[in-house]
């Protein structure tokens, strides 16, 4: 059975197309005299100065979403704070919160997928008394022959980690613990987990979580973890 899926996220912001205004062209009678005078060559520099390039138009289109690029500012700054626990976007992963509880922990970096960077989120779901752990990529992971699942490598602070058998979500944007009760006691005993996953047509990318503190919010909800 396919676990069940995060909710789709909502549809991202394209960068706005430059919008500064298109110098005026010359006349005609000023372009002929040019010509004249610079013969020929002077005359097309002058058009292609005077026009506006349609590639500046679409180069957006294969650039990160302002959300990744902002991440991405974010993570490059230096002495800036890693990301911690938070239930504030807990409405992407369930639909009742007062009967369920989900908790999301950005990657410390972003990595970089076919045609963009993103920022991995760990999400630790607790829904109908059963714990799910999973990794939204917001990327399709790469298709492997042995069968739906993915090759993925968990490693938790200083160890070297192993490889696992993930599944993947109905939108092929997470990967799922095939065990998440186990997976969140792994997350419980540590400080910091690394995530090692194939993107879609790109090479394995690791996404750093510093974990601690996990705990502290797991505890007083306990009972819908079916704990």
């Amino acid at each position: 059975m396919t676990p069940d899926p995060a909710p789709a996220p909502g549809p991202e912001t394209p960068f706005p197309s430059p919008s500064a205004p298109v110098p005026k062209g010359p006349s005609l009678g000023h372009l002929l005299a040019i010509g004249a005078a610079v013969a020929g060559g002077g005359l097309v520099t002058l058009l292609v100065m005077t026009s506006r390039p349609a590639a500046r138009e679409g180069a957006h289109i294969a650039g990160p979403a302002p959300a990744a690029a902002a991440a991405r500012a974010t993570a490059a700054r230096p002495g800036a704070p890693a990301p911690a626990w938070s239930s504030k976007g807990q409405a992407r992963w369930i639909s009742n919160p007062r009967r369920n509880a989900a908790f999301e922990l950005e990657a410390n970096q972003p990595v970089a997928v076919w045609l963009k960077q993103v920022r991995p989120t760990l999400v630790v779901r607790c829904m109908d008394k059963r714990t799910d752990v999973f990794v939204y990529t917001d990327s399709a992971a790469r298709i492997e022959e042995q069968d739906e699942n993915h090759t993925v490598r968990v490693a938790f602070d200083g160890a070297a980690g192993t490889h696992e058998r993930w599944p993947d979500s109905v939108e092929h944007d997470a990967l799922f613990a095939p065990d998440g009760k186990a997976m969140a006691a792994r997350l419980l005993a540590a400080n910091q987990m690394r995530f090692t996953f194939s993107p879609h047509n790109a090479a394995p990318v690791t996404a750093t979580f510093e974990v601690a503190g996990l705990g502290e919010l797991l505890a007083p909800i306990a009972k819908r973890c079916g704990k």
